[in-house]
């Protein structure tokens, strides 16, 4: 469900300004000061209902930024938008639990917008501030979308398995890890993405979190044109797997842990573009 609100702010003394009506998110938290540090960050939440939630607030002066922090409920990916009202150019920043950047806007080129992942359980501090000095009101709307082989809030548990044979087309931005596409292996292991990576400039990934233990086979087919190279990591960053097209290396294989996130980065070998095919099977 979506509301209409408008709301009022104190962007100076003695000077009230208004945020422009808009269609604001079901949940919505309102910016409370003192909240310029994580410390002292306002407690937002998705909405249960459909994972949504925006934030409202005002950039006062240069030296004014406002921190949120919001635990997700359930492992998927957010989709983050961002807008600023009487001149002030909104930029978002979040951080994870350890601290560590996964997702920012840069409006001075127009990024606004934007997805990153997120882990069940784990809490996310959120800062807004004014792009080169600017001021004024903001709106940043969240949404989750969980992953699909999660279970549901309140299902009492349980998996739903994507369908045996599922092909996965690459969306983007999916330039790095906190953009990643999910990727859900089917109910008979296996998995096929399809993509393109225009240069080896441009990286594709795709977050996979297998549901149970085994040997992960990954084929790198040419969906006409040159084959891509890819690479496994873990979520912290070790590298388990690195084809290598030019010698002719396009298969391989690892040990996978079920629970565990794996991040699968397809990129072209050079400056041309590399349509690819790759067939993931877990065994």
């Amino acid at each position: 469900m979506r509301r209409f609100l408008s709301r009022s702010f104190r962007s100076a003394p003695g000077r009230a300004e208004m945020l422009e009506p808009r269609q604001m998110l079901s949940a919505t938290t309102f910016e409370s000061e003192p909240n310029n540090s994580g410390a002292t960050a306002d407690a937002a939440q998705f909405d249960p209902a459909d994972g949504a939630v925006s934030l409202l607030g005002v950039i006062a002066n240069r030296r004014d930024q406002d921190y949120f922090r919001i635990t997700a409920a359930a492992a998927g990916q957010v989709q983050l938008d961002a807008l600023g009202d009487l001149g002030l150019a909104a930029k978002v920043e979040v951080q994870n639990a350890q601290g560590l950047d996964i997702f920012e806007t840069e409006p001075n080129n127009g990024v606004n917008a934007g997805s990153f992942a997120v882990s069940a359980g784990e809490t996310y501090t959120i800062r807004v501030r004014g792009q080169n000095k600017t001021t004024g009101v903001y709106v940043v709307d969240l949404k989750l979308d969980a992953d699909p082989i999660a279970p549901p809030p309140g299902s009492g548990g349980g998996t739903v398995d994507p369908p045996p044979g599922t092909l996965l087309t690459e969306t983007e931005p999916n330039d790095r890890e906190s953009q990643a596409n999910l990727a859900a292996l089917g109910s008979d292991g296996k998995l096929t993405i399809q993509g393109n990576s225009t240069s080896d400039r441009d990286k594709d990934y795709f977050r996979l979190t297998p549901q149970s233990s085994g040997r992960l086979q990954i084929d790198v087919r040419a969906d006409g044109g040159q084959i891509a190279k890819v690479e496994v990591t873990t979520a912290s960053g070790v590298k388990l797997l690195e084809t290598e097209p030019n010698h002719g290396v396009n298969s391989l294989s690892i040990d996978v842990a079920a629970g565990q996130t794996y991040f699968v980065r397809l990129r072209s070998p050079n400056s041309a573009p590399a349509p690819y095919l790759v067939d993931l099977a877990l065994a």
